[in-house]
């Protein structure tokens, strides 16, 4: 059999092979190849299949991570797009040599549950854009992730404390799927550092050049594990706190609340607003027995939002979102053990809602007085909803909205801009640290006063340079200390 074979799925894991048949080296372009964790994978050609799911071997009297270091750089490993570790349990790490494998966009480990981080090369690998994490007990560590990673998964890791970023480069304008199920392990640096992110990816996103098309194009190279509609940036993650309250201007304050109505900031550089919700575990429980008896339903979630201005402006639309698994990897349901959070942006709803917001005008208004003044109030009313698709009815126990601003000052760091928010924060700390220095200077004693001015450089008033006498500020610091001594 020579030739391509697109398609065709060749199963060997559960055969009592320890070497691959030679009759298989000829075949290509498989469509799906399963084979235990073995030297013979060597062996193979390269274009040999699509994708290629990794096992434990039948015997191993070696660590498992010396083999997969050693077959890594074979030809199999270049070429190929999608790798799985399933069930790999003698499999305490995977090496640094990950990064040979540049072709590859789709990593998934299934129940690695000896693995306790992943290789720091893995930023490394160009093309990856969907990594997948089901149940690794003893992952503690998600290391810097590679900028083309566009889904992230991490599903029933109850040891993972600590996340880099999810984002290596600020530069990157994409949709992005960021999903932390029941891992309620997070520490509060890492915790910060995912909503930070939430944040960063969507002040890139959301700029005036953005034109929707960059989503468009991308179709064609999607695999749709786990998807939201295009245009969009998603993250889900436990609740811890107050955390997400503070990264959001307006919040709802009662239990229960799924209705919100904003006034629409009156600023020229606000460009979008981002969204949550928050669903109890209750609430969870509800959803996950519905979804167990229909496999194939959506969990959806979204808001409808209206807008009404005073000039007689009128938008309605919907932030729609939907996410779905393939249910039988994973071999039991949902079981989400906490109240967790979505937080998304959604492309073309923000445009819609701020096309009118841009070309805001005032509208002269009389008063009784007699005296004119300009309205240009905009308020905008949301609605959240979030269940199983055709059943919608899910408590909201939560919600918010924070308004995204065009980023207007350029700052050198790991983050690259600074958003007016933070400017204007960056002001406030700035007044705060005046005063404080004003309130620290009046309380410093005469003495240590003069001293500290004479080690202060010349000061320039008017364009003239003021010349302090050398001499005569020495001969009073030592008549000053003269007369101390003369007291003790």
């Amino acid at each position: 059999m020579i030739g391509h074979h697109s398609g065709i799925h060749l199963h060997l894991r559960s055969t009592a092979l320890k070497k691959l048949p030679s009759s298989i080296f000829h075949l290509k372009d498989l469509q799906h190849f399963s084979f235990p964790i073995s030297e013979s994978l060597m062996d193979l050609p390269t274009n040999f299949a699509f994708q290629i799911s990794l096992s434990d071997p039948v015997q191993h009297k070696y660590d498992t991570a010396i083999t997969l270091h050693k077959v890594l750089p074979s030809p199999v490993f270049q070429s190929v797009v999608r790798v799985v570790f399933d069930n790999c349990c003698s499999l305490t790490e995977i090496p640094e040599s990950f990064s040979l494998l540049s072709s590859l966009a789709h990593l998934n480990l299934y129940r690695c549950i000896n693995v306790r981080t992943l290789p720091q090369s893995l930023k490394c690998l160009p093309r990856l854009e969907v990594l997948n994490i089901f149940q690794c007990d003893m992952l503690e560590l998600l290391p810097m992730l590679p900028p083309s990673l566009k889904r992230l998964r991490v599903w029933n890791c109850k040891l993972l404390k600590t996340v880099l970023s999810t984002i290596s480069e600020p530069t990157r304008k994409d949709e992005a799927t960021f999903l932390f199920l029941n891992c309620n392990n997070l520490d509060e640096d890492s915790y910060g550092i995912i909503l930070k992110d939430v944040i960063v990816r969507t002040e890139l996103v959301i700029t005036p050049s953005s034109s929707g098309t960059e989503f468009e194009n991308q179709e064609e190279e999607r695999f749709f594990d786990c998807y939201t509609y295009f245009g969009e940036i998603c993250y889900w993650l436990p609740v811890r706190g107050s955390n997400i309250h503070d990264l959001f201007d307006v919040h709802s304050t009662e239990e229960a609340t799924y209705k919100l109505s904003v006034e629409v900031p009156r600023d020229s550089n606000l460009v979008g607003f981002l969204l949550f919700i928050v669903v109890s575990e209750e609430q969870w429980s509800c959803i996950e027995e519905h979804i167990w008896y229909n496999v194939g339903d959506l969990l959806g979630f979204g808001c409808e939002c209206s807008l009404e201005t005073s000039w007689g402006e009128k938008v309605h639309t919907e932030s729609f979102s939907l996410l779905q698994w393939h249910w039988d990897q994973f071999y039991h349901h949902l079981n989400i053990t906490s109240d967790h959070a979505f937080l998304w942006y959604d492309e073309k709803c923000c445009k819609k809602i701020m096309e009118p917001i841009r070309g805001r005008k005032g509208k002269d208004i009389n008063d009784e007085k007699g005296s004119t003044s300009t309205c240009n109030n905009a308020n905008l009313t949301l609605e959240f909803f979030a269940g199983v698709v055709n059943k919608l009815d899910a408590v909201i126990q939560e919600c918010g909205i924070r308004w995204i601003y065009q980023n207007v000052e350029e700052e050198e760091g790991p983050r690259g801009r600074k958003s007016k928010r933070s400017i204007e924060e960056s002001y406030e700390e700035e007044g705060s640290e005046s005063d404080d220095d004003e309130q620290e200077e009046s309380s410093i004693p005469p003495t240590k006063k003069f001293k500290q001015s004479l080690l202060e450089p010349s000061l320039m008033l008017e364009g003239e340079e003021v010349v302090e006498d050398l001499r005569e500020k020495l001969e009073e610091i030592l008549h000053i200390g003269f007369d101390i001594w003369r007291f003790m």
